[in-house]
């Protein structure tokens, strides 16, 4: 297991990583495990819930809204560290129930920590694509747009030819011509 949950501390701490470095996926390693702890015993369902999801709604044929995971932070619960040095990166759109608080505690003790965020891109595709000229020969089949974790670029039919290529900050909110 990657992480473990202390619902009295409403805390779920991270296991150390091999050599300090470990990558945590949002929805298996700790939606998915909380879940399951969750289950594994029926006193555990007094505790406040650690998540909240949302994803999978259709928003048009065949296109499904991304997932997100959200850390009820609003509850009271946090993210920590090992008691060691560590540095984890999280994968997946983990999110903050409220942003105004916090999210993460430290390890107890002297301990370097560090935590990296990767979210794929499944919002605000929209102020990406907002040049009419792109946006018209995509409706046209003239162009094929590829999402990657950062960047957007508009391809040419041939899949070859770049159009354009955007990249995009890490909130996902700020769409830059390259």
């Amino acid at each position: 297991m990657a992480v473990t949950f202390n619902g009295s501390a409403l805390t779920i701490t991270f296991a150390p990583g091999a050599g300090g470095l470990q990558t945590i996926d949002a929805q298996i390693d700790l939606y998915q495990e909380w879940k399951d702890w969750l289950l594994a015993d029926p006193t555990r369902r007094g505790f406040p819930f650690a998540f909240r999801s949302t994803g999978g709604d259709l928003v048009s044929p065949g296109l499904k809204s991304g997932s997100y995971f959200f850390i009820r932070n609003d509850f009271g619960w946090r993210l920590k560290f090992p008691e060691s040095d560590e540095e984890v990166t999280l994968t997946g759109s983990l999110a903050p129930e409220d942003p105004a608080l916090p999210v993460v505690v430290g390890a107890t003790g002297a301990f370097k920590s560090a935590l990296f965020g990767l979210q794929p891109i499944t919002q605000n595709v929209d102020l990406l694509l907002n040049d009419i000229q792109f946006v018209r020969q995509i409706i046209a089949g003239r162009a094929v747009v590829s999402l990657d974790d950062l960047t957007v670029t508009i391809y040419e039919t041939d899949l070859v030819t770049v159009l354009q290529t955007f990249s995009i900050s890490a909130d996902g909110r700020v769409r830059l011509p390259t």
